[in-house]
């Protein structure tokens, strides 16, 4: 065992982990703070809503100077903590403007006068490149220069627009700021993007011989329309574009858009990929952004309906770095000669060669072929790299490897295969020979990764089981009652080992060999083979290492749980232990499908079309369980509390799954269904934190009111004087003048918490009430009636009474009045 066998080893390894930490933690960060006089003395790619440019900043303490030449700019300005506010002047433009540096000084966020943003990010030291030599020897070479820097400036670097300006003569407007310039060249190349043509078809150096002048005639793919072009020769012995002059060009690209029906220009048409030239050109320019969210956009230039959709994801990245050094050996990549008619469906045969082609074809792209780790810009047909051409890809590059050709400008990050496939070669040339299916140097990153996988995975687990030998030591010296049940521990500690430490170790080693496997370049049968091995040990191991986590856990928490007087946190225990265990079988089966790339979604669909038959047929339990869980979610009561729902008043005996027992003060049990409890009123009398005494003291009518006062101010005076009595809520005073008494109203509250204190409070403070009224002289009234009898009065001869609403008196005459005595 080695090294892995010392007993120090996991201290070490632990030691070494927490220092690491703590140092990255004390060590200055990008985000730290700022110093309080930050510098801008630097390089900065800046972009407005316009344009954009190169910005050269100098501080000299508070005060920074600066310039930006392709506008012929220049500003000054003063620091004032992170911001910088000064002035930009331009020939015949000025004004001013106000930057905030950000927090890691890299980059910064500003306005001009008018509102409009100026923001900016420091460039690294060499970063950029210089685009004031344009190459104007030749017709051929000029347009090159005029077309390259124009795409160049298009994909941010602003710059290169002065080599495209020299590219120009502009005759009388040769003298107008660079403003107008810029956008004047930016409508020569919208017309000349919109033609087709080969450098072949244009002079070059060895052909020009004492030439001044040279007329194009470019045409644009699958319509009428010709563009002429006119190049001339200067003073200087160099070669330039003759400015049309703006009307022109207007005019020309009119009638380049309505050829295609197209209505305006739209820059980033070839984001649509809906040609050869703009699939193209779109895989090129997001190349050089790939970290920066080009990755995605690169992809959906690939044909990946062809490759096994659990690699899809790692094969669609190798292709692209494949693929962009490919076309970087070939040669310069001339955009203006690839066909731009999306109605031509022929494919465009970009490089030909023995072991494979380099093809785009038109394809009609669903989300299954575009797959889940490629953003594609649009479903529908589009024109993408062929599958053959990607299949061929790799004899292509080994054909090419070590041919240095004139690469292009775009570059991509190395990729890790190509980084451990080049340090192999240095290594010995022999290594990357192919004597039986892979390469050797990949035999031997197979033999690599798969022992150091299993040796990482053993040193992990004998520093996890350090680790809980420690703590199960401290847990035992602290409570040395308190131990492990049988079932989880073992005799000789095997079932602790199996149900934890071993998954935990199988699923750490297949988790490596997942991460190493993508970085090996393996072919793509024996790949998924691999691939879909580790990954089936990695989601084992994890959902066994959760289950017997979750089984410690819930026993631990179950133990304890016992040592207390409710019931309430033993089921809750259960439930979410049962539920944790379904989840993380549930959870590894989607990240094994997900993985695989199963249509997990429609087995989901009729997993849930059977669970909802199934619920269905036993929704009253499905409805127990449930409102169960929303009783131990909520807590409304707990064991013993007294509480009144649905016409009962009695004591939680017992929360279950199921149903919920209350023992009511006939000491009957009631049993009420869960799924019905949630839906009712609980009154909880078990939280009261008073209990409220109201009574009515009713007294004869014939007591002095100077008595029934005195009686006011003496009750409230009693309840202060009791024991359990709260006389801060006390209320007491006249209430009413009843059929039989004049009633006196008392509420107040009892500091107690249970119906045997508060019946024995209750008695106390009545019995003080009658001691009270009886030493005041007052009585109780009780309810009495006086018949009062008068003489019924008769008519003028007296022989009949008379009528009283057209109905005889009464015989005996007279009327019955209740009163109080």
């Amino acid at each position: 065992m080695g090294i892995l066998a010392k007993p120090w080893f996991p201290l070490a390894v632990l030691i070494g982990t927490i220092g690491a930490v703590m140092l990255a933690a004390f060590l200055p960060s990008g985000g730290a703070n700022l110093p309080e006089r930050p510098d801008w003395t630097g390089t900065w790619d800046t972009r407005w809503q316009a344009g954009g440019a190169t910005l050269v900043l100098e501080q000299r303490g508070e005060r920074v100077i600066g310039s930006y030449p392709l506008y012929q700019g220049r500003i000054e300005a003063r620091v004032r903590g992170r911001r910088l506010r000064g002035t930009w002047e331009q020939p015949e433009r000025k004004g001013t403007f106000e930057m905030l540096l950000a927090g890691d000084g890299q980059t910064f966020a500003g306005q001009f006068e008018n509102e409009q943003y100026w923001n900016g990010a420091r460039m690294r030291q060499g970063e950029g490149r210089n685009f004031d030599a344009p190459d104007l020897r030749a017709p051929r070479d000029t347009l090159q220069s005029f077309l390259s820097s124009v795409y160049r400036a298009r994909r941010g670097e602003h710059d290169a627009l002065q080599s495209a300006i020299r590219c120009i003569d502009f005759g009388p407007e040769q003298t107008a700021v660079v403003g107008t310039l810029a956008s004047n060249v930016a409508l020569l190349f919208e017309v000349l993007d919109r033609t087709t043509f080969t450098l072949f078809e244009i002079s070059g150096r060895e052909a020009i011989l004492d030439a001044q002048q040279e007329v194009l005639q470019l045409r644009q793919a699958g319509t009428s329309v010709v563009v002429e072009l006119d190049l001339r020769i200067g003073e200087d012995g160099m070669w330039r574009i003759a400015w049309p002059g703006t009307e022109a060009l207007d005019a020309k690209l009119a009638e380049l858009l309505a050829a295609r029906g197209e209505k305006r220009a739209d820059p980033q048409r070839h984001n649509r990929l809906a040609s050869p030239r703009g699939t193209m050109q779109t895989f090129l320019e997001e190349a050089g952004r790939w970290s920066a969210g080009g990755a995605p956009i690169v992809q959906s230039c690939l044909d990946l309906s062809q490759v096994d959709a659990s690699v899809r994801a790692i094969d669609a990245q190798l292709f692209s770095f494949t693929l962009k050094r490919v076309l970087d050996t070939i040669g310069y990549v001339h955009l203006w000669g690839i066909p731009d008619d999306p109605t031509d469906p022929l494919p465009y045969v970009h490089y030909e060669h023995a072991l494979g082609n380099i093809v785009i074809a038109p394809k009609t792209i669903s989300g299954q072929d575009a797959g889940d780790a490629v953003e594609a810009p649009g479903m529908g047909t589009r024109w993408v790299f062929t599958a053959e051409t990607l299949a061929g890809l790799r004899g292509l590059y080994d054909a090419l490897e070590g041919f240095r050709g004139s690469a292009t400008d775009h570059d991509l990050p190395r990729d890790p295969y190509f980084r451990l496939r080049q340090f192999s070669r240095s290594l010995s040339p022999s290594l990357v020979r192919r004597d039986l299916i892979l390469e050797n140097w990949q035999w031997i990153g197979l033999l690599v990764l798969g022992l150091g996988g299993w040796w990482i995975g053993l040193g992990v687990q004998r520093l996890l089981r350090f680790l809980f030998g420690r703590v199960g030591k401290t847990a035992s010296a602290e409570a040395p009652g308190e131990t492990l049940r049988d079932e989880e521990q073992g005799d000789d500690g095997t079932s602790r080992e199996w149900r934890f430490f071993v998954p935990v170790r199988i699923s750490l080693t297949a988790g490596l060999w997942l991460l190493g496997l993508r970085f090996l370049g393996l072919p793509d049968r024996l790949q998924v083979a691999l691939l879909s091995v580790s990954l089936f040990a990695g989601v084992l191991g994890l959902v066994w290492a959760s289950i017997a986590l979750i089984s410690a856990v819930s026993a631990r928490l179950l133990a304890r749980a016992e040592l207390t007087n409710t019931r309430l946190d033993e089921i809750l225990v259960t439930l979410l232990a049962s539920v944790a265990k379904i989840g993380a079988v549930v959870l590894g089966l989607v990240l094994l499908a997900e993985g695989l790339a199963l249509p997990y979604q429609s087995v989901l669909a009729g997993i849930g079309i059977g669970g909802l038959a199934v619920a269905i047929a036993a929704r009253d339990t499905v409805a127990n369980f449930f409102g169960s869980a929303v009783l131990i979610s909520d807590r409304p009561f707990k064991r013993g509390d007294l509480v009144e729902v649905m016409g009962h008043l009695g004591e939680v005996e017992r929360v279950g799954i199921r149903s919920t027992h209350i023992r009511t003060y006939e000491d009957s049990v009631v049993v009420i269904p869960n799924s019905s409890l949630v839906n009712e009123m609980i009154d909880n009398r078990g939280r009261r934190r008073r209990r409220k005494v109201d009574v009515i003291i009713g007294v004869q009518y014939d007591s002095p009111a100077g008595k029934v006062q005195r009686l006011v101010d003496e009750l409230r005076a009693l309840v202060e004087r009791q024991p359990t009595g709260y006389g801060d809520a006390t209320l007491v005073g006249l209430w009413d003048f009843g059929s039989s008494s004049v009633d006196v109203r008392l509420w107040c509250y009892l500091e107690v918490q249970t119906l045997a204190q508060e019946r024995i409070e209750r008695h106390r403070l009545l019995l003080d009430v009658f001691r009270l009224v009886e030493s005041l002289g007052l009585s109780f009234a009780f309810p009495t009636q006086t018949l009062h009898l008068e003489s019924v009065p008769t008519s003028a001869d007296g022989d009949e009474p008379i009528r009283l609403g057209g109905q005889p008196a009464g015989a005996a005459g007279g009327t019955a009045r209740d009163s109080a005595t």
